[in-house]
């Protein structure tokens, strides 16, 4: 009994590890792209679901999701280079997010990839880096960039982190980090009232973000489960899914692989593609726990959004 239950462990293992890069290879492959790709207009107008004052006296620093490598050239972007990114700034500058305000704009500079390891090594599915090696990238470089933003602008205002997708985790753990920073006392520190998070298709979005759904089996793309909002203490999160999003309303694939199945495709279409049309949706639902609120967005049937 023992070896039959060790084997059938083994063989479950494979199979969610299999699941789980076919999932998280179509939300990579299909890239965090703008949906001006397909001639879709959009609405440039800051959703109501967002505070109003968001961007007044602020500087904002954005992690671009994966695969987002298109140069930004705007007046707003620290430093004046053109940084990958592009689509994470038209997803939100570009949607008025920050209107009327206009702060200025740090991209997070990091490799953007997912991958996996085999005995140590990366295998890159999209550009050279594993998952958690380009998250971990990100968290650092971003952090740098938030306390560097936060001096420059003589320590007072305010730091808005914003992610989508990938640049989600990297958002989310630079708001960790910075919370432990403050809570320890540590001199110079960010405090919570200071920063604001906004998210995008968060992996970890409650109940049905990627990271919620898989178990952790896949070296190099480990998933880390629910998110605890008061891990970020008194930091305000604003998190938003589009309904559909194959990274952040997932069906569970042992649960439900027929429903997984069928909405694969226009998920990852729905991820990859409507991003930029938030200001079109209807909410249908919206909740808070702790500091972080919750907001659901409906554009109608995933299906019909592909089709």
């Amino acid at each position: 009994m023992g070896r039959v239950r060790r084997v059938f462990v083994g063989v479950t293992a494979v199979c969610a590890a299999a699941v789980c890069a076919v999932t998280t290879m179509a939300a990579g492959i299909v890239p965090a792209s703008a949906a001006t790709d397909d001639g879709l207009p959009t609405i440039r107008r800051q959703p109501s679901w967002l505070p109003p004052d968001l961007g007044r006296d602020s500087t904002v620093v954005l992690a671009p999701g994966t695969t987002d490598f298109d140069p930004i050239r705007a007046h707003d972007i620290v430093g004046g280079s053109a940084p990958a990114g592009a689509d994470q700034y038209g997803r939100t500058v570009g949607l008025g997010f920050f209107d009327p305000y206009r702060p200025n704009v740090e991209i997070v500079d990091y490799p953007e990839a997912f991958g996996f390891t085999v005995a140590g090594r990366p295998v890159g599915i999209v550009g050279h880096d594993a998952y958690n090696t380009s998250v971990d990238e990100g968290t650092a470089t971003g952090l740098a960039d938030a306390q560097r933003a936060w001096i420059a602008q003589g320590r007072k205002g305010t730091i808005v982190l914003g992610g989508y997708s990938q640049g989600s985790a990297v958002a989310m753990n630079i708001a960790y980090l910075l919370h432990q920073q403050y809570a320890d006392g540590i001199p110079g520190a960010i405090p919570d009232s200071n920063v604001v998070v906004v998210t995008g298709a968060d992996t970890r979005f409650p109940d049905t973000g990627a990271e919620n759904v898989f178990p952790s089996v896949l070296p190099g793309a480990y998933t880390n489960g629910p998110r605890d909002p008061a891990a970020t203490g008194t930091t305000r999160v604003i998190s938003y899914c589009i309904k559909g999003d194959l990274v952040c309303d997932m069906a569970n694939p042992i649960a439900d692989p027929l429903g997984w199945a069928f909405y694969l495709a226009p998920g990852a279409t729905i991820h990859g593609k409507f991003g930029d049309q938030v200001n079109k949706f209807s909410v249908e639902r919206t909740w808070s726990s702790g500091n972080t609120t919750y907001v659901v967005l409906d554009g109608g049937n995933p299906w019909g959004m592909w089709l």
